[in-house]
């Protein structure tokens, strides 16, 4: 059991690649990052506070479980430190995080002209993807956590938009590859060019389940089986001259 202190709703969770943390974004515009404190014997939490205008929709660990991004209401996607004193192990990436405190932005950027609704790292963690409710994924490219000067480059992202309702959820299959399910229950992909560019690429779609049986078709079935149960409901009828009248005993 952890307190994590948060007086709205926990809106999503994420472990840490390295399983040692957790992230919650909730509704009271905060995230809460957990951690296991060994030496006690219990799971402790920090708060990222007043970062944040509106609720957080997504969290997303970096594969160094150092940063967090995050994709908020407020139309922002958002890159944390999150290196926990004590408990991270010496690497090129906590040595070039040094300078920095647990909860400092790292990188702020437009999502869409919309909320920002999910968020993910590419398998390297170079890349960062940001679906927006607007129909649009930006993508950020060339990150790199031992130098802080590639998270802060203006204009680094790349927005492409999508020819159906925002994705829900987005997710890196390879570096120049990315799934995202949309509110048109539709799984989408969209690849990388060899320039670096991305773009929509199709509409996924699973032969076993699309082969289902024309409209008319199921429509047809539909009128059959309703026709059936009418039928049983009307024979389950008494006749008019059994029925009991008003006033009326048996």
């Amino acid at each position: 059991m952890v307190i994590t202190r948060l007086n709205r709703a926990a809106l999503c969770v994420r472990w840490s690649p390295c399983e040692r943390k957790f992230a919650i974004g909730s509704g009271a515009k905060s995230i809460c990052v957990c951690y296991y404190e060994k030496e006690n014997n219990w799971w402790a939490s920090k708060l990222i506070r007043k970062k944040h205008e509106s609720s957080v929709l997504s969290v997303a660990w970096h594969p160094s479980s150092l940063l967090i991004a995050s994709a908020s209401t407020d139309g922002k996607c958002r890159i944390f430190a999150a290196v926990i004193p004590g408990m991270e192990a010496e690497t090129a990436e906590t040595r070039a995080l040094a300078g920095t405190k647990f909860g400092d932005v790292l990188l702020e950027v437009d999502a869409g002209d919309g909320w920002g609704l999910n968020v993910a790292w590419s398998p390297s963690g170079s890349q960062l993807a940001c679906s927006s409710h607007n129909s649009t994924v930006m993508f950020l490219s060339g990150l790199d956590v031992t130098n802080l000067a590639s998270l802060q480059r203006p204009g680094a992202g790349q927005h492409v938009k999508l020819p159906c309702l925002g994705l829900q959820a987005v997710g890196f299959v390879a570096e120049d590859r990315l799934v995202g399910g949309s509110f048109d229950g539709d799984v989408v992909l969209l690849v990388r060019a060899r320039e670096g560019l991305w773009q929509f690429s199709h509409v996924v779609k699973d032969q076993a389940t699309r082969s289902a049986a024309p409209v008319r078709q199921i429509s047809a079935e539909f009128s059959a089986k309703l026709n059936m149960f009418r039928s049983q409901g009307q024979a389950a009828e008494p006749p008019a001259d059994d029925r009991p009248q008003d006033g009326m005993g048996g």
